[in-house]
């Protein structure tokens, strides 16, 4: 799951964290984080800055252990005595009982730095494989607590054990050169924000051609990875659009990705949320396009398959709207409502 924020101008270096955002990554005032900038972006359009508390000497061989048992007293104490037992290091552990099933789910972040089996190899052996799967734990897993596991439909225990590949990818293109570490022996977080040193500062100001800046962060939920975008202030990579159709018409969707992509839009961030009647699909965070926003806003409706439409919003059809206030751009000038006012608001799909 991802979980963004609002767009903000970079201040004094700083990129402020909310809550929701702190979360999924534990971060909390005094924990330490490791942060990576990317060193040689493809297209000096905007530079990832990527956050996470877990170390990067576990990035090569990160593993996330999910596993569903029935709720009795101690069968988490048992998975951690059994992982632990085999030489995986537990950097991070959740455990909760399911809400309706009333079964205990318990999932473990681990690094196989030190683990070694006969048919799991070693750390280095596995680093080196572009895909491998810990067979020997899994089973030693399922043998340990095979009377607790709760089974799929098709009569198998629910356990997974996957390699964190976002890690990995991310060792590797540190390795490379492609991303660098800011500090290696991480930071403590202040509570509200990620500070940028002024060796950053002076890469985002090289790379974009600008000092002033604007940002906007994700995090990752299930990778606890927080992925922050900045781009110059003054040149917004960021527009915002919103497509609200009937529930059942399922065509806009693959209509709007289609003349998307003819823009040559790169989609950093969608989402599909459910509404009375509706469904809205959030497209937000794209880039790669290089004309201004009003240029965009002519394009895509040049480039769709149109007919306008005054039905009121609950009788169907396309609403395409812009979403950009924070910068004011000529995406909400009032040429753009002259000129769009018509049908901006309401827009049929045939």
């Amino acid at each position: 799951m991802i979980i963004s924020a609002n767009i903000e101008p970079l201040s004094q270096n700083n990129i402020q964290i909310p809550p929701w955002l702190r979360a999924p990554l534990f971060l909390s005032i005094g924990t330490v984080y490791f942060s990576v900038l990317q060193n040689n972006p493809i297209t000096p359009v905007f530079v990832e800055l990527i956050n996470t508390t877990i170390p990067p000497i576990h990035w090569p061989d990160l593993w996330r252990i999910e596993i569903e048992t029935e709720d009795t007293p101690g069968n988490a104490a048992l998975i951690i005595d059994l992982i632990v037992q085999r030489g995986l290091s537990i950097l991070q552990f959740e455990s909760t009982v399911t809400t309706f099933t009333r079964r205990h789910a318990t999932t473990v972040i681990a690094s196989g730095r030190h683990y070694e089996s006969d048919r799991d190899l070693t750390y280095r052996e596995r680093i080196s494989e572009p895909s491998f799967h810990l067979k020997e734990l899994e089973e030693e897993l399922i043998i340990y607590l095979w009377d607790q596991f709760a089974i799929n439909v098709e009569g198998s225990p629910r356990v997974k054990i996957r390699r964190m590949k976002t890690y990995k990818q991310l060792s590797h293109d540190v390795t490379n050169g492609d991303r660098f570490l800011l500090s290696r022996d991480g930071r403590p977080f202040d509570g509200e924000a990620v500070t940028l040193s002024p060796r950053a500062m002076k890469h985002l100001e090289r790379t974009l051609g600008s000092i002033h800046f604007a940002y906007t962060a994700a995090v990752d939920t299930k990778d606890r990875i927080l992925t922050t975008t900045i781009f110059p202030i003054d040149r917004p990579l960021v527009r915002h659009l919103q497509i609200v159709f009937r529930a059942d018409q399922q065509g806009p969707l693959t209509w709007a990705y289609h003349k998307l992509y003819e823009l040559g839009a790169n989609i950093i961030k969608s989402q599909i949320r459910p509404c009375p009647s509706t469904t809205v699909l959030e497209l937000r965070k794209f880039a790669k396009y290089t004309g201004s926003n009003a240029d965009f806003v002519d394009e895509f409706f040049q480039k769709a398959d149109i007919t306008v439409d005054f039905a009121r919003l609950g009788g169907g059809g396309l609403d395409v709207h812009s979403r950009l206030a924070e910068f004011q751009t000529d995406f909400l000038s009032q040429p753009f409502y002259d000129k769009y006012s018509a049908f901006v608001r309401r827009v049929s799909w045939k």
